[in-house]
């Protein structure tokens, strides 16, 4: 099971991804459109 963590501010998506239980490093994304397609993409991933 996958899970998700989103810290959503106004410039910035703080997000930890969980895998099969084991968690992922915090990675950073911009709150803009191409910032949440680059999320899209790490979720689909």
């Amino acid at each position: 099971m996958n899970t998700t963590g989103i810290d959503v501010g106004h410039e910035t998506l703080m997000v930890v991804i969980r895998k099969n239980g084991k968690p992922n490093k915090a990675r950073t994304f911009e709150s803009t459109p191409s910032g949440h397609q680059a999320l899209l993409k790490a979720l689909r991933t």
